[in-house]
């Protein structure tokens, strides 16, 4: 199990496994590893990872694991110990060595294989397979041009922004400045910014909402 530390769902999950005698190994590869979890994992004649992988409660042989839920682990951040070219050296091989081998593991039921989401990530892409499948899509413009926003705004009295990607922004201080799924008028696009963000938008970033 692959996820954050508060994740009501997953707890849900594997106290359904240990009422079904499942043996579980919870871990947040981004956040435990390499502090709290070490692994080996070797390749050879058999061409299939083998090794082992030890928590500070669990020991896992590899070769043993049947099903990888991942769910909402954190990415691999730098550490604060390194300089700043190190520590994004370090992440990329944690995320690569660490995360590549759990995503090989021979046999393995994967929910959701990370290549595989990877491929669905994209909103530009759900939705154009969504439209090819016959499912209804509203009128959708991607654009960093002010005037086609507004002039698409304009047509319809009324959009929705939404944000193609999830990222987190935080203050200095740590307050979240994440910009959620808005209403917005054709009057309230930025013409400064040359991006369609509303002016209510800059306000939510602003107080730090």
């Amino acid at each position: 199990m692959l996820t954050e530390l508060n994740d009501a769902t997953a707890d849900s999950v594997i106290l359904e496994l240990l009422d079904r005698d499942v043996p579980v190994i919870r871990l947040d590869p981004g956040v435990d590893f390499p502090d709290a979890v070490t692994f080996s994992a070797h390749l050879g004649e058999s061409a299939w990872w083998t090794g082992s992988l030890t928590t500070p409660t669990r020991w896992l042989d590899l070769s043993s694991v049947r099903a990888v839920y991942r769910r909402r682990p954190n990415r691999h951040t730098h550490s604060p110990n390194l300089e700043a070219q190190e520590a994004r050296f370090a992440a990329r091989e944690a995320r690569e060595g660490f995360g590549g081998v759990l995503a090989n593991l021979p046999g393995c039921l994967y929910v959701n294989h990370p290549d595989a989401n990877r491929t669905a990530e994209p909103k530009v892409r759900q939705l154009a397979v969504a439209a090819e499948l016959g499912l209804t899509v509203p009128p959708t413009v991607v654009t960093n041009d002010p005037h086609q926003a507004r002039a698409f705004a304009r047509t319809r009295g009324q959009v929705i922004y939404k944000p193609l990607n999830h990222v987190r922004h935080l203050t200095p201080e740590g307050e979240p400045l994440t910009i959620w799924t808005q209403s917005v008028h054709a009057d309230e696009l930025d013409e400064e910014t040359g991006a369609p963000i509303s002016a209510a938008f800059a306000d939510l970033l602003r107080r730090g909402a």
